[in-house]
């Protein structure tokens, strides 16, 4: 017997050391996986983070509208600090929702901004899709290019795929219309008119957004209001 102990010592070492080894190999996958995690768990934090931020500083009818850049369907950045001096409509937008749909078969806001596209009233009409990149219903820039084409809007659409302006704005619906006068102050948040659910004739409808461009270009002034949006819900990223 004592002839095997050398060889019992060496089984026994190499028990230890394979032990070892299986040790070490499962604390770096849990210390990795650990990480991971802490990871994943930093970068909801700094999303959330940033869209707390972002509502520090959201809009107010009757109050300065918060600027923001995005960029365009063709890549462009664009602020709103750009078009002060200028009337801005705000349209909050999904072309694959059901409301959203039903208006540009209307024709609704491209006959609105048709009307008032002149040097006169000075409107400029910035559409913003809030939609997130991992929603069924987001466009990529070519396709929100030939959505574009398709029901002639004209003017730019940004994207606001983190959803941080719309979060900024209070944008809860697609539709849903901000108006901002000359001087850069929020005058109108909500719905596009009185008809949520297109029973009424186009020209029976209330729609809130023209009749304030009209009575400004009528020289007339409007008081700031607010009233509740309604259509789909925005498909915001999930944080």
């Amino acid at each position: 017997m004592r002839k095997h102990k050398p060889i019992l010592y060496l089984l026994s070492a190499f028990i230890l050391l394979a032990s070892s080894f299986t040790a070490i190999s499962v604390s770096h996958a849990q210390r990795d996986s650990l990480s991971t995690r802490s990871s994943e768990m930093s970068k909801a934090t700094m999303s959330k983070a940033t869209i707390n931020e972002a509502t520090k500083h959201m809009a107010r009818v009757g109050k300065k509208a918060p600027n923001f850049t995005l960029v365009d369907q063709y890549g462009k950045k664009h602020s709103l600090e750009d078009y002060l001096g200028k009337t801005v409509v705000l349209e909050w937008v999904n072309p694959k929702c059901p409301f959203v749909v039903r208006h540009y078969n209307d024709g609704t806001t491209v006959d609105i901004q048709k009307q008032f596209a002149g040097k006169k009233d000075n409107v400029v009409w910035l559409r913003i899709n809030s939609t997130s990149e991992s929603h069924r219903d987001f466009l990529s820039a070519k396709e929100t290019q030939a959505w574009a084409k398709d029901k002639n809007v004209k003017g730019l659409i940004l994207g606001d795929p983190n959803g941080l302006v719309g979060h900024m704005y209070g944008a809860k619906s697609t539709p849903n219309m901000f108006v901002i006068d000359k001087s850069g102050k929020l005058v109108f948040s909500g719905a596009m008119d009185d008809d949520p659910y297109g029973k009424k004739k186009t020209t029976e409808r209330d729609n809130y957004v023209a009749n304030i461009l009209a009575a400004w270009s009528a020289g007339e002034d409007v008081k700031p209001f607010a009233n509740d949006s309604y259509g789909c819900s925005i498909k915001y990223s999930k944080h």
